[in-house]
């Protein structure tokens, strides 16, 4: 079975491509890029103020084998999309691949800075293979911009 342990969690940077697509090589990815290394973590930390273009989560090792895909489970508070549409809860799979892999949320527009308690669990079927708690609370100052490192 799949065993699954948080390495790191808090505050992270934007992801680099390793290598971008070469002749034939990778022309199948949809975003031409071969390989993406994990971000650099900025801070550890459970405490994530809610800036645009702030990026948080976690990068968790995972050893052994697992029969199928594993399900990332983000739960926050209610966002609401600007067509109206409301959820607390997204889902999406993830490899079952053994390594370190990244599961992150940065916030990209307004309406997804909701401050409250933001869950991030890692599962296989139905069993709880890893779960991790931020703590997401209004900026001071404003917002920063994309690109603002944290201080």
């Amino acid at each position: 079975p799949a065993e699954i342990v948080v390495v790191s969690a808090g505050l992270f940077g934007p992801a680099t491509p390793l290598g971008e697509v070469g002749q034939g090589l990778r022309e199948e990815t949809l975003s031409g890029v071969d390989q993406v290394a994990l971000p650099p973590l900025l801070r550890q930390t459970d405490e994530v103020p809610a800036e645009l273009c702030r990026s948080f989560g976690l990068i968790y090792a995972e050893t052994g084998a697992s029969a199928g895909a594993l399900t990332i489970r983000i739960t926050h508070p209610p966002l609401r999309r600007p067509d109206g549409a409301t959820g607390s809860v997204d889902l999406f799979d993830a490899p079952a691949t053994p390594g370190l892999h990244f599961v992150g949320f940065t916030f990209d527009e307004r309406w997804e800075l909701a401050p409250g308690r933001w869950t991030f669990t890692i599962l296989a079927g139905d069993q709880v293979l890893a779960s991790h708690g931020f703590t997401v609370f209004p900026a001071s100052g404003g917002a920063l911009g994309c690109g603002s490192s944290v201080s």
